[in-house]
């Protein structure tokens, strides 16, 4: 069932159309600093910066401009084109300390997903205190802001790391710190950054998007890789691999949903290599729901998981891979001993995973891997996700699991249309037409079922197209499945809505655009 997305188009175009009417302001041409380009631009605007150096830290002022390099897309342009702060060196040149250089790029003033951050590397920031000296955002920082922060090389930011110890400074988020943001975090490089919580990304209260990543060789006490708190942030389709915390070396997670990511090498020099699960109940704060699925858990150090409090409450972990992780998948927070606390699996799996040249950093499958096709079979991608090649997250029987998905065809994939809105008597056309299979040359058939409503006859229920004409009111639902002689596909559903007469504020040919994940 394909729900129509008109609305969110609509509104990405309008987005589109007025970035493309902005006023361009080129640094150093024009403006000598970044800031005062910044400073200078209005909403829409773009400031556009030339490879080079530039030592400064950036605010950006609650102005919904973007701030790109010449080319976002070229990885020695985003290389060759700098903002920093310069660090404490040691004698052999190696940064050592950056106390004093705050955030490099701030967000603090109510800016929206139009203000994009796109292109740069960005280095050797300490973080800003927000009070009692906690730190946050070393590289970037954004509070009660929702900026769009893309295709950024974000490393060597060293925030300060005093393990929690009573009235010392301690970062949180050395690489990116999100407090109270609905920021868009997607195609970064987060490397060699290290603080006391989330030295890739922390996420505080966020209702955030972080996708399409690379996360390796942070280090911080707590969740080197990516740390999400009390909020319903969808953390989708990263590469977390090499980071190592005291806790929780790659994710450090208490709420939202943790999708198709791929985990790989991460450690712990006390406990829980990949994924520390906090569960324990906070007076205050509410308790959130935690939804982990479609993600590899590979090779891990000091044990892959660890669930500190209620072992199993308010988690959803179903169809994940787990393999090779030393001494066990699952560590208790009681004993420290391995443990299963799924025991039902829920489509886990503990089987390699069958990376291409893991050697190489190829984390894409191999075509006889048991994660293909072994996702969550509800699993409803929003229609903008990818995976990290720019693959339809979904090309076979369902969603694979981790971070790329092998776009080698094995099965035929149903594709029942879109729902439809009619009045009685009126005659209704279903349309499996967009269904896949593999070889166009081989059988295909198609296998139409009611499922729910009053009784309908099909002129042919396995044509591509049948059609009927409803005599009575209600919802009626409809399964396609097709077959290509060997194998037959998931059931696809499809539902008409059948009214005595039309209500006067709908608009025939549209519908409301809708999250197809948002009861994930």
């Amino acid at each position: 069932m394909k729900r129509l997305l008109l609305l969110g188009l609509a509104l990405g175009a309008a987005v589109a159309t007025t970035r493309a009417c902005g006023a361009v302001l080129p640094v150093p041409v024009e403006y000598n600093t970044i800031q005062s380009a910044i400073n200078a631009a209005a909403h829409g605007d773009i400031v556009q910066v030339s490879p080079g150096e530039y030592e400064e830290n950036i605010s950006f002022s609650g102005k919904n401009i973007i701030l790109t390099s010449l080319d976002p897309n070229d990885p020695n342009v985003v290389a060759e084109t700098i903002i920093y702060r310069e660090p404490e060196r040691s004698r052999r040149g190696y940064a050592i300390g950056t106390e004093g250089n705050g955030s490099i790029v701030t967000f603090m003033a109510g800016e929206t997903e139009e203000a994009m951050l796109t292109g740069f590397t960005i280095k050797y920031g300490y973080g800003s205190n927000l009070g009692n000296n906690q730190y946050f955002g070393g590289g970037v920082l954004c509070v009660e802001a929702s900026p769009t922060i893309t295709k950024n090389i974000i490393c060597n930011n060293l925030g300060p790391n005093n393990e929690g110890r009573q009235g010392s400074r301690n970062c949180f988020g050395a690489a990116i710190g999100c407090l109270s943001s609905r920021a868009s975090i997607t195609h970064n490089t987060m490397t060699e950054n290290s603080s006391y919580v989330g030295a890739g990304i922390c996420c505080i209260d966020c209702d955030a998007f972080v996708a399409y990543n690379n996360i390796t060789l942070n280090e911080a006490y707590i969740g080197a890789g990516v740390i999400c708190l009390d909020g319903p942030t969808v953390v989708f389709c990263n590469l977390i691999i090499d980071n190592i915390a005291y806790l929780g070396g790659g994710v450090y997670l208490r709420g939202g949903k943790l999708l198709n990511n791929t985990l790989a090498h991460n450690s712990a020099t006390e406990v829980c290599g990949h994924l520390y699960l906090d569960m324990q109940q906070i007076p205050g704060i509410e308790h959130q729901q935690t939804h982990i699925a479609n993600n590899i858990f590979y090779n891990a150090r000091a044990g892959g998981i660890l669930i500190q409090g209620d072992q199993t409450m308010g988690i959803s972990f179903i169809h994940n891979c787990l393999f090779k992780n030393s001494p066990g998948n699952f560590i208790s927070s009681l004993s420290g001993e391995p443990y299963d606390p799924f025991p039902e699996q829920m489509g886990n799996i503990a089987e390699h995973p069958l990376f291409i040249d893991e050697a190489l950093g190829n984390y894409r499958l191999q075509d006889d891997s048991l994660c293909i096709d072994a996702g969550d079979p509800a699993f409803e991608p929003n229609a903008t996700w990818m995976d990290m090649d720019g693959n339809p997250r979904v090309s076979g029987v369902a969603v694979d699991m981790g971070m790329f998905e092998n776009t080698l065809c094995t099965s035929p994939v149903a594709h029942a249309g879109t729902d439809q809105l009619v009045l009685i008597g009126q005659r209704v056309m279903l349309d499996g037409t967009a269904s896949v299979f593999c070889d166009p040359n081989r059988l295909q058939m198609f296998i139409w079922d009611q499922s729910v409503g009053p009784s309908a006859r099909l002129s042919n229920p396995r044509a591509q197209q049948p059609s009927f004409t409803p005599e009575l009111p209600g919802e009626y639902r409809f399964e396609l499945m097709v077959f290509d002689g060997d194998n037959v596909s998931r059931a696809d559903e499809v539902l008409v809505a059948v009214l005595s007469e039309m209500p006067e504020d709908v608009n025939s040919g549209t519908e409301e655009a809708s999250d197809p994940n948002q009861d994930l």
